[in-house]
C-alpha cells in the first residue's frame, strides 16, 4: 500500500496524462501528496476483484497461453523509477494480462466498436505495464457475464511510452515539490479537486484575480439550476402518478415510456 505513494501506477496513467474521463492529473497529485483520505473500496470494485481469477482462467483456456506469475508484484521502470505497474498476470512469452469486468451495456458498446472503444484508462494501463516490463504485447480480457467475454491485444507504442515518461515525470516533480498542476476546468470533479489542494490558514486573505461579477454569475446560475431541478422533479412526479401500476405509457407523440 505504501509503495503506491512512491510513484504513478499504471491504473493512474490515463489520469496523469489528462486522458481520463473521471480523474485529472491534479487528482493523482492530491493522492500522492496525501491530500485524499483513505476510502472504503466500493462493493462493485470488490466483486470485480473477486471474478479476476475466473476471467484469467477463461483467458488461459481460450488462448492456450500459460501464466508465469500470478499475482504480480509491483514493478518499477528501470530508469524512471516513479513509473509503476502491477499487471494482473505475467504470461509465458513476455506478455502481460489484465482482467476487466464491466456492465453488459458497456461491454456491448466496446465489443461492437472494437479496440477503438476501449476506455483510455484501460489502454493507458496496459501501455504503462508494457513500458515498465519492456514487453511488446499486453492482453485485456473483458467480461460482463458468462455470455459476454472478449479478448483485446494491445501492442507497445513507443510514442505513448515517450509521452508517459515526459508527462508523468513532470507531474511527479510537482508531487515532490508540492506544486499542484493547473486544474482541468472541463471535468465535473474540478470543484472537489480544488478543495483538496490546500488546507486553510486562519486569518489569511488573498486578493482574487477573478472579476466580482463572475462570483455573482455563479450565484445566479445556482438559483436557475435549483429552479430547474424542482420543475423537473414536478414533471417526473406527474408522469409517475399516471403510470400507476402499469409498466408502459404511450405519449401522444407515439413515444413509449417504461
Amino acid at each position: 500500500h505504501e509503495a503506491r505513494y512512491t510513484g504513478i501506477g499504471a491504473s493512474e496513467a490515463a489520469a496523469a496524462l489528462g486522458l481520463s474521463h473521471y480523474k485529472q492529473p491534479g487528482d493523482v497529485y492530491n493522492e500522492k501528496r496525501g491530500n485524499v483520505p483513505d476510502w472504503d473500496v466500493p462493493e462493485h470494485m470488490l466483486r470485480g476483484r473477486d471474478v479476476e481469477s475466473a476471467i484469467l482462467k477463461s483467458f488461459l483456456r481460450i488462448t492456450g497461453k500459460s501464466a508465469s506469475e500470478v499475482p504480480c508484484p509491483m514493478y518499477r521502470h528501470d530508469s524512471s523509477g516513479f513509473i509503476l505497474a502491477t499487471p494482473d498476470a505475467m504470461l509465458e512469452g513476455d506478455e502481460t494480462h489484465e482482467c476487466k469486468s464491466t456492465s453488459v451495456w458497456n461491454a456491448k458498446r466496446i465489443f461492437e466498436g472494437g479496440p477503438e472503444e476501449l476506455p483510455p484508462e484501460w489502454v493507458c494501463q496496459v501501455q504503462q505495464q508494457l513500458l515498465v516490463t519492456g514487453f511488446s504485447v499486453g492482453h485485456i480480457a473483458v467480461m460482463a457475464d458468462i455470455h459476454t467475454f472478449k479478448i483485446f491485444s494491445i501492442e507497445a507504442d513507443d510514442y505513448i511510452h515517450e509521452r508517459m515518461v515526459a508527462v508523468e515525470g513532470e507531474l511527479w516533480e510537482r508531487v515532490l515539490d508540492g506544486v499542484p498542476p493547473e486544474p482541468d476546468w472541463t471535468l465535473s470533479n474540478v470543484e472537489k479537486y480544488v478543495r483538496r489542494l490546500y488546507s486553510v490558514r486562519e486569518g489569511t486573505i488573498i486578493e482574487s484575480s477573478q472579476p466580482s461579477n463572475l462570483w455573482e454569475k455563479q450565484k445566479v446560475i445556482g438559483k436557475i439550476i435549483d429552479r430547474l431541478k424542482k420543475e423537473r422533479s414536478l414533471i417526473r412526479s406527474k408522469f409517475e402518478y399516471e403510470f400507476g401500476e402499469n409498466e408502459y405509457m404511450c405519449l401522444d407523440s407515439g413515444l413509449i415510456l417504461r
